[in-house]
């Protein structure tokens, strides 16, 4: 299952933090907007404030993949290791799945993988939650790499290489990783609402064919 997260009075899909803050990596207390305008959530009928509430979607597993799928979520749960080797490998797999993607959504295949707006929500929900993702990866990296400028001690040039060029390598990533991010952030929005409008075209029709 697909967990995200909604507004209960209008049942719309809600983020937690402003668009202008999408980079950003905490959550925030009275942060939830509507993911469609970035305006507030609805009042409570109590007059108080609402709190969004988890909602969830079915993620149909074929029968050779569904054993993989749990133990992938089991791997990568939030309370695993945080291990160079394990970034390396969830890295790994997504351009394993990137691929796969690329093949699925092209015009030979994409007749055969899309073929409801069910189906379409789904992809668009995950290319959401995805570019929201590399936003904030984006963002987390730059600031990582910066504090290392910050402290030329913890991070040396391999023997021969020059240590100006190092830094000036160094200072290039911090430079560009911000802009990608806010473009990131940007793609978030759009894909965004490009999946509220496949969730409402479903629920109009949820057997009919794209």
């Amino acid at each position: 299952m697909t967990e995200f997260y909604i507004c209960p009075p209008c049942g719309q899909p809600v983020v937690d933090q402003p668009q202008h803050l999408w980079t950003v990596a905490a959550r925030f207390g009275n942060g939830w907007r509507h993911l469609i305008d970035d305006s507030p959530l609805c009042p409570a009928p109590s007059g108080g404030l609402t709190q969004p509430v988890a909602a969830h979607s079915p993620t149909p597993h074929d029968s050779q993949t569904r054993e993989w799928a749990a133990e992938t979520h089991r791997l990568f749960s939030p309370d695993g290791p945080f291990l160079p080797e394990r970034l390396a490998t969830a890295a790994a797999v997504m351009e394993h799945l990137t691929g796969w993607l690329l093949t699925a959504t092209g015009p030979a295949a994409a007749p055969r993988t899309l073929t409801t707006y069910r189906d379409a929500a789904a992809l668009l929900g995950s290319l959401h939650r995805v570019a929201r993702l590399l936003a904030r990866t984006c963002t987390e990296t730059s600031d990582h790499i910066g504090g290392q400028l910050a402290t030329d001690a913890s991070a040396r040039p391999t023997p021969g290489q020059d240590q100006a060029d190092f830094n000036k390598h160094r200072s290039a990533m911090a430079f560009h990783l911000p802009e990608a991010a806010s473009r990131f952030a940007d793609a978030a929005a759009m894909t965004g609402r490009a999946w509220i409008a496949a969730r409402a075209t479903s629920a109009l029709d949820p057997s009919g064919n794209l």
